[in-house]
């Protein structure tokens, strides 16, 4: 499912009340005052997709960037999920977009079929939380005259 799909599922869920109507929030889940709640938190959204986790709902933008090759970047953040993405648009077959922060696993996905995904390409998420924390996307083409464009944002 795409994540224009699965956000407008959500969308229309919440206007007819019915996540979090039972108060309870399932295990290793975040759960806002309203009752919505996200698949993961912290450490536990390591690895997850943004989408299917519900992360994606709401996201802070951390970075919006275009780079000097015309890429667009940016780094996201769900203060529910404690974690974030990167994601990318306007990349090529064979670019590879990658989301580190120190002492998490690297994140990253390669940009392949552009005509079977969504515009965006993003990779799956990553535990962050605090302004100690430094979250580095990189975008990498696959020419060896294509030195990586990196960028650095701490969450909030």
């Amino acid at each position: 499912m795409s994540a224009a799909v699965t956000l407008l599922v959500v969308l229309i869920t919440l206007a007819a009340g019915g996540w979090g109507s039972s108060g309870k929030a399932a295990e290793g889940s975040a759960t806002s005052a309203r009752g919505f709640r996200v698949g993961c938190s912290g450490v536990s959204c390591d690895g997850r997709d943004p989408g299917q986790e519900l992360c994606g709902v709401q996201p802070q933008t951390l970075l919006h960037i275009q780079t000097p090759t015309g890429v667009g970047l940016e780094i996201r953040y769900n203060p529910l999920c404690r974690a974030a993405w990167a994601r990318v648009w306007n990349a090529a077959d064979g670019d590879r977009l990658t989301l580190a922060t120190p002492g998490r696993p690297t994140q990253s996905v390669s940009v392949a079929g552009l005509g079977k995904r969504d515009p965006f390409i993003y990779t799956d998420l990553i535990a962050a939380s605090g302004k100690a924390t430094r979250l580095q996307a990189c975008v990498t083409s696959p020419g060896p005259d294509d030195p990586a464009q990196c960028y650095s944002v701490s969450p909030p």
